[in-house]
């Protein structure tokens, strides 16, 4: 109840706060899938990717840092859209069992 109500007091700043906190996930993903690359070049073939995946999390996160509404409004928008698909795919599967026969249960 009391986040509830400090996420409702300060909107503003709980929205810089989970965009600080996007940034700090990015960080430590992209060091991690580095040092991963770094780690097992000679081990794994084709460790590039993982070096390019974590150099482009590194600077989302550098981007997140200094553009933390940009970023919000990103999300928001990408989880706006996987909702619709979400809800589309819920509609059309409660039609689909809809239009599927009951079963009787049988009385012994």
């Amino acid at each position: 109840m009391i986040t509830g109500i400090i996420v409702l007091a300060w909107p503003d700043i709980t929205v810089l706060a989970l965009a600080l906190v996007l940034a700090a996930w990015l960080f430590v993903y992209g060091g991690m899938t580095l040092w991963y690359a770094y780690r097992h070049r000679d081990d794994r073939p084709h460790t590039g990717h993982f070096a390019v995946k974590g150099a482009i999390a590194i600077v989302a996160g550098l981007i997140t840092v200094v553009w933390p509404g940009i970023t919000v409004l990103a999300v928001a928008i990408v989880l706006g859209i996987a909702l619709i698909f979400y809800g589309g795919i819920m509609i059309a599967l409660a039609l689909n069992l809809r239009r599927q026969p009951t079963v009787s249960q049988t009385t012994a």
